[in-house]
């Protein structure tokens, strides 16, 4: 499959948005879309609006993005209000719309449960259940979050993976995109490959990031509007009785206590109470369809 060629900016490609020229010299390189950070801790960025509106005045397809800072800094439901005030400011949300789960060595990290899962529970509910809610990340972030499965709070995966030092055009990328295999993802269609070189006019050579999209520009537009999960088929029988099963373990978590031994290990070490919230989502997200 041929995929579609694509970038992410932010204001780093200028305060008052990327130029004109840039994003021409892109058109003319074969960049079809365009995936613009719109807020960082809960602070807009103050491109945003003027890249958007350039890169849809070239015919690109945008999507937004929302760099997410650790709690400590920023509530992550404040930060979610921001970014989609701020997307909704310039242009409307019906786009793409990703979380971006990284930080920089000398910087605070995030945590599953304090940082990103309440990130991505909050822009869900303010977007409502049938817009998708994107997760951008890399398999090492992943771990680092101890391989949480990130499926069911996010419903598709923005992949960094940088095998390619840098490319110029589309005929450069594989006919398929690498494989995730974390976070309950396998086969993701965006992936961030490396940079992405152009050339402005006779100019010096510049360098962004580089996205690649496999599939059709309806299909990535198409994740900025309605949420169309595949339904899983199975029999009547087997859906009672394998609900009924998850019915008679959840009963039995208000009974979970913490060890008594003191030489037994620290078990539950964000507490007994969390601990039953994390195996009752787990549990919860497991029930097969309605009767």
């Amino acid at each position: 499959m041929t995929p579609l060629l694509g970038i992410d900016i932010s204001h780093h490609q200028g305060r008052a948005g990327m130029s004109l020229a840039r994003f021409r010299a892109l058109r003319d390189a074969g960049v079809s879309f365009c995936i613009i950070r719109a807020s960082i801790g809960t602070l807009t960025d103050g491109a945003f609006g003027v890249n958007r509106t350039r890169a849809e005045r070239m015919g690109m397809a945008v999507g937004a993005y929302h760099y997410l800072v650790p709690a400590a800094i920023a509530a992550p439901e404040d930060q979610m209000d921001r970014f989609v005030s701020a997307v909704d400011a310039n242009g409307g949300h019906d786009i793409p719309m990703v979380v971006d789960v990284e930080w920089a060595k000398d910087a605070p990290r995030l945590f599953w449960r304090r940082d990103v899962r309440p990130a991505g529970r909050r822009v869900r509910s303010i977007l409502g259940g049938g817009h998708p809610v994107g997760l951008y990340t890399s398999a090492g972030y992943w771990e680092a979050l101890g391989n949480p499965p990130g499926d069911p709070t996010f419903d598709y995966l923005w992949q960094a993976r940088w095998t390619i030092g840098r490319a110029s055009s589309v005929s450069e990328l594989p006919a398929s995109p690498p494989l995730a295999n974390f976070g309950g993802w396998r086969n993701v269609p965006l992936w961030q490959f490396g940079a992405l070189s152009f050339t402005v006019g006779a100019g010096r050579p510049h360098e962004l990031d580089g996205d690649a999209f496999y599939g059709s520009i309806d299909e990535f537009r198409s994740l900025g509007t309605v949420l169309t999960p595949r339904p899983v088929e199975h029999g009547r029988r087997f859906r009672k009785g394998f609900n009924a099963m998850l019915e008679s373990v959840l009963a039995t978590l208000p009974t979970i206590q913490a060890p008594t031994d003191p030489g037994s290990g620290d078990q539950f070490p964000l507490g007994v109470a969390a601990a039953r919230d994390a195996v009752e989502e787990a549990i919860g997200q497991l029930r097969i369809g309605p009767e």
